[in-house]
């Protein structure tokens, strides 16, 4: 798979994937209050079996630095993570919708934010890519020769 593709042809990779009206419209009405926000994927799940997930504290310190005065909406695969970080006064977004996966709910949280704060996986990666905004991660892709934890603005290409 050739990433000067994707970068070359990005706007028509955008309109393959755009949600269908019957989602995108009641999601934009219900998180219209929250803009603009700041969504933070934490993945854990695989990742502790691997031992590869990025501390809680690593996100912390990102936040305090990227926030500002923004709205935070925490998407991850770890129920205990929303609850660790309530202290931020994080946005909890209820899905309107129960049809829809909660995977895919997390995704166009994170498709809409303003900025990304990722965990280093393709799916914050995606959600970058597909969305408008900054992304922030660490270092940790296969193709990234640094392979740190600390998080930072990172290009998507």
């Amino acid at each position: 798979f050739n990433i000067n593709l994707l970068r070359s042809h990005q706007n028509l990779v955008k309109k393959w994937f755009e949600f269908k009206d019957e989602i995108d419209g009641p999601l934009k009405k219900l998180t219209e209050k929250f803009h603009p926000w700041v969504g933070v994927h934490i993945r854990r799940g695989d990742w502790v079996n691997l031992q590869i997930t990025v501390p809680i504290q690593k996100f912390i310190n990102a936040l305090t630095t990227i926030r500002k005065n923004r709205n935070v909406i925490i998407c991850s695969d770890d129920p205990t993570v929303k609850h660790q970080l309530q202290f931020l006064d994080i946005i909890q977004v209820q899905n309107i919708l129960p049809e829809l996966h909660p995977n895919v709910f997390d995704f166009w949280l994170l498709k809409n934010a303003q900025t990304i704060i990722g965990s280093g996986s393709t799916f914050s990666w995606w959600a970058a890519y597909l969305g408008n905004g900054d992304y922030y991660a660490p270092a940790t892709h296969l193709w990234n020769k640094e392979k740190s934890q600390e998080i930072a603005k990172r290009p998507i290409f």
